[in-house]
């Protein structure tokens, strides 16, 4: 069997060496079976200048990705009945624009209309700076209302900082703690956490972006993204958390039917991928130079995590 796995992933190892000699990929790839890895490999530097090579436990910024986590905190608010679907953004901010016709739902589903801020043209200048909840919002009122709330899905991340903030009333507690207590400390995942400023010598790996060299990238302040995407991990630790999602040990099987439920190609939290015949469900991320997919393929127990 296990001759038989190298065999069948040996191709797949020489084309990341080939990426990563080439310039073309910093990063690290899990596939796994039924929650099992049967093949991952870590390929570039986690660091450049000191040439500290990626490992598979190096720690990435998931970027997106972040937002199936947030999604599972919502419905896991819902389920103990301190939110619900149906329930009005006016009951938290009534000063944004429609916020009487946005739901929870609509919020989770990109159907809102609220502007992304992160959309701004100045946002590679905020980025890196801490902010605060007012002023976070004041860029979302400034930006008021891209369309009718439910007529489209467009994504925005003002939905996901909005539902960090919701999320942080209702528990009267801060997102890493919800994190932490509700996902992180009861999966194991011990090296998922929303990030503070790149640490190499912790294991982080460093941001960057391609121009002829690799070129060290801005690091983005987590007080900007929260939960649509201040998240650092590992591939192991994604593999643990999707697998954990579908095997129906963090919220109850309607509620993850409600998590795939597709319109305008949206899920509440999550997309769709296919792949011929088959279909997964995961995100995308990217912050900063980081750039992540994580996918789970319901019928074969597959799963696929990319960080770099």
């Amino acid at each position: 069997f296990a001759i038989g796995q190298e065999s069948k992933y040996a191709q797949l190892g020489q084309f990341l060496d080939s990426l990563a000699a080439k310039d073309k990929f910093l990063g690290a790839l899990l596939i796994a079976d039924q929650g099992k890895p049967v093949f991952q490999k870590a390929v570039g530097w986690a660091d450049v200048s000191s040439r500290k090579p990626m490992e598979i436990n190096s720690k990435l910024r998931i970027g997106s990705v972040t937002k199936m986590m947030t999604t599972v905190l919502v419905f896991k608010a819902i389920e103990s009945k301190k939110l619900s679907l149906d329930q009005k953004l006016a009951d938290f901010y009534p000063q944004i624009k429609n916020s009487e016709k946005i739901s929870i739902s609509h919020m989770l589903q990109h159907r809102s209309g609220i502007f992304n801020f992160t959309n701004r043209l100045d946002y590679n200048i905020f980025r890196s700076i801490p902010h605060s909840e007012e002023q976070l919002l004041a860029m979302m009122i400034e930006g008021g209302s891209v369309f009718e709330p439910d007529s489209k899905a467009d994504y925005s991340n003002s939905n996901f900082v909005l539902l960090t903030f919701i999320l942080e009333k209702v528990y009267g507690k801060p997102y890493q703690k919800l994190l932490q207590d509700q996902i992180l400390t009861p999966l194991g995942m011990k090296d998922t956490v929303v990030f503070g400023k790149i640490a190499v010598e912790k294991g982080d790996t460093k941001s960057y972006l391609y121009n002829g060299k690799w070129v060290e990238d801005q690091e983005a302040h987590y007080t900007v993204p929260l939960g649509a995407g201040a998240i650092t991990a590992t591939v192991s630790d994604l593999n643990v958390f999707i697998s954990a999602l579908f095997e129906g040990e963090l919220i109850s099987k309607e509620s993850l039917e409600s998590m795939k439920d597709l319109r305008d190609g949206y899920g509440r939290g999550l997309f769709s991928f296919p792949y011929y015949e088959r279909k997964s469900f995961g995100h995308t991320g990217g912050i900063d130079g980081f750039r992540a997919f994580l996918a789970y393929f319901p019928e074969d127990k597959v799963t696929l995590a990319v960080l770099s």
